[in-house]
């Protein structure tokens, strides 16, 4: 059985690091990522050891230099997983308090992954047939949780923490969904243009 692979975004919500900072980790240090999926659609994921040295760099990035950042990637990867510390010269790091780190962080990323499910090919809110890419787009455009209560009242806040976290550890591919709901654009387009087409009331 293979080791637990996570792809980038995944490890960026894991690291709670925006995905272009563990991007450029990933190019300029020496992590070997492993292509997973078909060859024409084929991403880069990292393993546990390289989560957990993505977890330092962050930390130590401005303390060592890039040499020995690169140093610490092979002193981690010979470490035990009981080991508590690793040196890398005269610094000493905390292993442990870096892998409970991560390994609470892949907790949540798992809460997260249970509270969606997949239906005809795309994640919804378990229980419902609300697209979590949906929901992620009306956030980012600027919609605030009780908006999206109201347009979507079967929800609740805990959902919807859910699925905005799932859609940034699994990005949507391809047009993305609007940044406001059918409803709202509704309410907030001019009309008036449309009153001689209008039959009158009464």
């Amino acid at each position: 059985m293979s080791d637990p692979q996570w792809t980038l975004p995944e490890a960026a919500f894991v690291l709670d690091q925006p995905l272009d900072a563990i991007k450029r980790d990933v190019n300029r240090r020496p992590l070997k990522p492993e292509a997973s999926g078909p060859a024409k659609r084929a991403v880069r994921c990292v393993g546990l050891t390289d989560l957990v040295y993505l977890d330092m760099v962050a930390t130590y990035r401005h303390t060592l230099t890039p040499s020995a950042l690169d140093d610490l990637y092979v002193a981690v990867a010979k470490e035990p997983a009981q080991s508590a510390s690793v040196s890398v010269g005269p610094l000493i790091v905390q292993l442990k308090r870096h892998r409970t780190n991560v390994a609470q962080r892949l907790k949540a990323l798992e809460a997260v992954d249970r509270a969606i499910e997949i239906k005809h090919g795309a994640p919804v809110v378990r229980g419902t047939d609300i697209e979590v890419h949906r929901l992620a787009a009306l956030s980012a455009g600027g919609a605030t949780d009780e908006e999206i209560l109201e347009d979507y009242p079967s929800l609740s806040l805990a959902k919807i923490k859910a699925a905005t976290a799932y859609a940034r550890a699994h990005p949507k591919s391809g047009r993305p969904y609007p940044a406001t709901s059918a409803k709202r654009a509704m309410q907030g387009a001019d009309l008036g243009g449309l009153e001689p087409f209008m039959r009158p009331r009464g």
